[in-house]
């Protein structure tokens, strides 16, 4: 496995580099998804916000010594279009609604939701703009997850219950809002990979690109809470605690949204989507765990034929990838 006279690596050196780092994408966002869980009764915008402070904080000085070192150039307009799209669609449809999720139907029952639905999600999107073609083991392995958002779904009611101690029948409606909350931030994740994806195969500086996401994730957040709530006063009403797991929560998602950064350009994005069985399971464990969330037969069975769809998912190696 040798470079070649162009800078070419092998597929197999990155192919294995991709594998890595998916796996350390796949530990970063469960233990981010952790410490949101701890702070799940706060303001999802408001955690939102201080969870993208530490994305920044890397960065902005990872940018200045790439471009010191003459190996970051400015993307050009439309690349920086769709990355501020790409942060519309990470905060808004992804984590706002995450975060949300996260009070109403508890960790272990959100995680797989999410992740069923991004795959699907991702599977037309791929198609859409990446031009990746879905094969029919792909297709049967969506519609095994379709059938495993249904099951789980049908287990909201039971954790809804068990985070609030309540049976109050007339909560239905805000359940299947939780149970939609939960499904909408695949889109918005997918969405958000795509264009990074996109951007970065392009030729395009990972720290620009996270930057310009994140900083625009940012904005809308600070931007909402002054509309709503007043930014200095939710600032002024949170303690020490709380904010001190916000941010850790962040430090573990800039680290994970790094790796998945690396591994979304040199490996199929499918390879990564079924890398992240393994924080499903965590979240399943640990929901259960720490937060005394139900262990139901419907979660169970979800979260198996999830793991199952992404397991059967087939994946293609790329023929060369430049990484000059």
């Amino acid at each position: 496995m040798t470079d070649g006279p162009s800078g070419n690596i092998s597929t197999d050196h990155l192919f294995g580099r991709g594998v890595l780092f998916g796996l350390l994408s796949s530990l970063g966002y469960a233990t981010a998804n952790i410490f949101l869980r701890y702070v799940s009764d706060s303001n999802p915008v408001w955690v939102s916000f201080i969870k993208s402070l530490p994305t920044i904080a890397l960065t902005i000085p990872w940018l200045i010594i790439a471009a010191r070192q003459g190996r970051v150039r400015l993307p050009g307009q439309r690349a920086f279009v769709l990355l501020i799209a790409g942060g519309f669609a990470g905060q808004i449809g992804g984590n706002f609604c995450f975060q949300w999720s996260l009070d109403i139907v508890g960790l272990a029952l959100a995680v797989p939701l999410t992740t069923g639905s991004l795959i699907i999600a991702g599977a037309i999107l791929a198609r859409i703009f990446l031009g990746e073609t879905i094969s029919r083991r792909n297709l049967i392995a969506n519609a095994v997850l379709i059938i495993a958002v249904c099951i789980l779904s049908l287990g909201a009611g039971d954790a809804y219950s068990k985070i609030h101690q309540t049976t109050n029948d007339g909560d239905w409606t805000l359940i299947v809002l939780g149970v939609i909350a939960a499904c909408v931030p695949g889109i918005g994740y997918s969405v958000q990979n795509i264009i990074l994806r996109r951007v970065l195969t392009d030729g395009n500086h990972m720290s620009v690109a996270l930057l310009t996401i994140s900083t625009t994730g940012a904005m809308i957040a600070f931007f909402w809470l002054q509309v709503t709530v007043g930014f200095t006063s939710i600032a002024s009403q949170t303690d020490g605690s709380t904010l001190l797991m916000m941010f850790i929560a962040g430090v573990c998602n800039t680290a994970a949204f790094v790796a998945l950064s690396a591994a979304l350009r040199w490996t199929p994005i499918w390879f990564v989507y079924a890398l992240s069985s393994t924080s499903l399971t965590l979240a399943a464990i640990f929901g259960v765990w720490l937060f005394d969330e139900p262990l139901s037969l419907t979660l169970i069975i979800g979260s198996v034929l999830t793991i199952l769809g992404l397991a059967v998912m087939q994946t293609k190696k790329k023929e060369k990838t430049n990484v000059g």
